[in-house]
């Protein structure tokens, strides 16, 4: 393990990680960097904890990364030689998977002890995202395609999507037992939640080429649509509308990947192809006046008048 820390940025980070509880539309965003890291992702925040990857500049290697609301840690899963990421995390618990350079395979880490989660159906790989006290839930792959699981600490259910005939089924994020994702149909990509007997599909009415929910937390969840135009905006809906959130100054879109209380942590790409992380805490908007954006056709925030921004980087590495 790999300490790196900038007492300007944990400084920034602690008052970030300290704000607010309850989620409501509106938003600020503020870029996360780890310091002397090429590229930075963000996957998930639990209390003063976050975690992503590092990157590295030529996009063929990745380092888990935690910060404990203090300092960074960069970790590598001792049977990886160049892919460890870190894609959720409850309380002190880390989900994520590694690459031994054959086969993808997820983990659990708490603490510096390492847990293997491989899905016994798995004949490619298992990808952990999300995690909610011990339950976990993410997607496995085998000769049949991408089937999204629920594991509860000793039993495996395989969540594939009903509406996904044929196709396939992601999950990324949990809360509780309600676990978000997406399913493939022949007319493309939707998000879905899954309470544990209900699926619900839910498709950002922009998203004309498809969307993703990636993050829940109770009735909220994150996630990113394609606009008509291909263009890849993030969103955080809540039960009654969507609301879109790109990072100011994003030029290849903006991922939501988390959500807990009132803060939203990602990814947006800027202009020279750099990754950096992001958080996005929420607050109140009043209701837009009349003859500027309506809620009623569209929710609005703060960050959503900016520059449309070009296709989705691609996924340099399996999952999102």
């Amino acid at each position: 393990m790999k300490h790196v820390s900038s007492a300007a940025t944990l400084f920034v980070l602690a008052l970030l990680l300290a704000a607010g509880s309850s989620p409501t539309l509106g938003s600020d965003f503020s870029t996360v960097d780890i310091p002397g890291q090429p590229q930075t992702v963000l996957y998930g925040v639990s209390g003063n904890m976050l975690v992503g990857s590092a990157l590295d500049a030529g996009f063929t290697g990745s380092q888990g990364a935690i910060y404990d609301g203090s300092s960074w840690s960069l970790v590598n899963h001792p049977l990886a030689p160049s892919f460890t990421q870190f894609s959720g995390v409850s309380g002190t618990n880390v989900v994520g998977f590694y690459s031994d350079g054959l086969l993808w395979h997820g983990f659990i880490y708490t603490s510096g002890n390492w847990t293997a989660l491989d899905h016994p159906l798995a004949t490619i790989g298992t990808y952990a995202y999300g995690i909610s006290g011990t339950n976990v839930a993410g997607y496995y792959v085998n000769d049949t395609g991408q089937h999204g699981f629920f594991y509860n600490g000793a039993d495996w259910t395989t969540l594939d999507a009903p509406m996904a005939n044929p196709g396939a089924t992601m999950a990324f994020g949990l809360d509780g037992t309600n676990v978000v994702g997406s399913y493939t149909d022949a007319t493309g990509s939707h998000g879905f939640l899954y309470n544990g007997s209900t699926w619900t599909t839910l498709d950002d009415p922009l998203g004309i080429h498809g969307t993703t929910v990636t993050g829940v937390f109770s009735n909220y969840v994150v996630g990113t649509y394609d606009d008509a135009g291909n263009n890849t905006h993030g969103f955080l809906y809540d039960g009654n509308r969507y609301v879109t959130l790109d990072v100011p100054g994003a030029a290849h879109g903006t991922l939501p990947n988390g959500i807990a209380g009132n803060r939203v942590v990602g990814s947006y790409m800027d202009a020279g192809n750099v990754n950096h992380g992001f958080i996005a805490i929420l607050d109140a908007v009043p209701e837009p006046a009349s003859g500027g954006c309506s809620w009623a056709a569209r929710g609005c925030s703060r960050a959503a008048a900016v520059a449309p921004v070009s296709k989705r980087q691609p996924r340099q590495f399996p999952g999102r």
